[in-house]
Parts: C-alpha cells; structure tokens; sequence
C-alpha cells in the first residue's frame, strides 16, 4: 500500500535513514517566528526520534 507521499512522488522512507522534521511557529505575516528542529531516524516499525534537549545542553549550547 503506498502512502500519500508516495504517491504524490515526492519519494520515500527506507530503514535506518536519517531525517530532520522542521515546523515554523510564528504568524504568517509576522517578522518574528522559532523553527523547530527533530531528527528522526527510520525503523522497520516507524521512526525513532534521536535528537533532544539534553544532548544539546550536554554538548554546550544554552
């Protein structure tokens, strides 16, 4: 069964690929917004986000 992303050949998901999910929060004619950034990598079952907050503070970032 193909899903919607596929059949609209925008491509497709393979096991243990590894992809950024943004979203833009902001209002669409504002000049201020925050763009939020997850990593996510591909299983077999779904994905399995990889990134979060406290790998960033431990790596420095405040």
């Amino acid at each position: 069964m193909e899903t919607s992303f596929q059949q609209q050949n925008y491509g497709y998901f393979e096991e243990n690929m590894i992809i950024c999910v943004e979203s833009y929060i902001g209002e669409m004619s504002g000049k201020e917004g925050v763009k939020l950034e997850e990593q996510v990598v591909i299983t077999k079952d779904g994905c399995e986000r990889i990134s979060s907050l406290e790998s960033l503070i431990i790596q420095g970032y405040k």
